[in-house]
């Protein structure tokens, strides 16, 4: 996190000084996304196992919102004169595009699934479930009243 903070405010500087709030925004998305990337790659070491065709879908489904609402904001932005009626009005079209958008996703149909084959990582660590009851070793059952062999594993 403070790697992105850092590529945020390094690039935020020259971005601003050349592109004003333009600058600052990309600035923001670069560190924005060298956090996400770092923080990705880290987990990728743990072997989380994660759906990546489903998760796509989902971040599709949301990225694809926020671009139908930013479109709608910024047509608002050209139609409206005074900047705080365009705001105000921007920001409520703004929103509801986006949860119109985000209700028409969730009720689509989900699409096929796509399988993504990821390179894999030497150091993650390998999860293994657990047998099956049918391939466990048997398990001896101590003789009621006995004593219990403790010397049994160490042959």
């Amino acid at each position: 996190m403070a790697a992105g903070l850092a590529a945020t405010a390094a690039a935020g500087v020259p971005g601003a000084h050349y592109w004003g709030a333009v600058g600052i925004a990309g600035a923001n998305a670069l560190g924005i996304t060298l956090s996400a990337v770092l923080l990705l790659r880290g987990a990728h070491r743990q072997a989380v196992p994660v759906d990546t065709g489903r998760l796509g879908e989902g971040l599709l489904r949301l990225a694809t919102a926020g671009a139908w609402a930013t479109g709608a904001g910024w047509l608002c932005q050209l139609a409206i004169g005074p900047a705080v009626l365009a705001v105000a009005v921007a920001g409520l079209v703004v929103v509801g595009v986006f949860l119109l958008f985000i209700a028409c996703a969730a009720k689509a149909p989900r699409s096929r699934p796509v399988r993504l084959r990821l390179p894999e990582d030497p150091h993650a660590r390998r999860h293994r479930a657990a047998p099956p009851a049918a391939e466990a070793a048997p398990v001896e059952a101590a003789p009621v009243g006995g004593d219990v062999p403790l010397d049994h594993g160490h042959r």
